[in-house]
């Protein structure tokens, strides 16, 4: 029994496998070949993949409009969060009126909220990035109705506005490109990544 044998093709000299058994009573003790088979070849590697560049450039572009809408947003919610700036944290240690600033930043988001046709449950920052998707069509909105929250003095960070903002941004792409389902996925969650605040880095089990 032996497992080699030498096959002459139009490339040249080819190693293949084989099986044989010796039959001593056909062909006065020749060899009688069974079957062959060719190695299987490894797949390449993925930096030699073009889905894999094609993310990667996807992942860039994210990338530089995150910083550009982070730092945009960031700087608008700061302007316009100077008005509590120096409070006095203390028992009534602020203005009196403050009280009508925030009543009318809750007038402001409640009618920007019936402008922009928000839903009334808005999915969460934690259910994004577990769906990996965000629906381009509610960004505005969102960025929109948080900016003016936070500049009235909502307890709240920006996490959502951002990672709407770049993570729709992903979805988006995903969208007009025809991804599939899995790569609109590694999209989104690259714009998360880019958030400033959310800093979910890309991930994809197939890398």
């Amino acid at each position: 029994m032996a497992y080699a044998l030498l096959a002459l093709g139009p490339n040249g000299i080819r190693l293949r496998t084989a099986d044989y058994t010796a039959d001593n009573g056909s062909c006065g003790g020749g060899v009688r070949f069974m079957s062959a088979s060719s190695p299987p070849s490894d797949p390449p590697p993925f930096t030699q993949n073009r889905e894999f560049w094609l993310l990667m450039g996807y992942a860039v572009a994210l990338g530089v409009f995150g910083a550009f809408a982070g730092l945009v947003f960031m700087g608008v919610i700061g302007f316009g969060g100077r008005w509590y700036a120096d409070a006095d944290p203390g028992w009534f240690g602020g203005q009196w009126w403050w009280v009508a600033v925030t009543a009318g930043a809750g007038v402001v988001v409640g009618l920007l909220r019936r402008l922009t046709r928000l839903p009334e449950q808005i999915p969460g920052l934690i259910h994004d990035l577990q769906e990996g998707h965000v629906d381009p069509r509610m960004v505005p909105g969102v960025a929109v109705v948080s900016a003016v929250s936070l500049i009235g003095g909502a307890s709240l960070g920006p996490e959502k506005a951002l990672g709407s903002m770049d993570g729709g941004g992903g979805t988006w792409i995903g969208q007009r490109r025809n991804l599939s389902r899995e790569d609109s996925q590694v999209c989104t969650l690259s714009g998360f990544g880019c958030a400033p605040t959310v800093g979910c880095p890309p991930a994809r089990s197939s890398w």
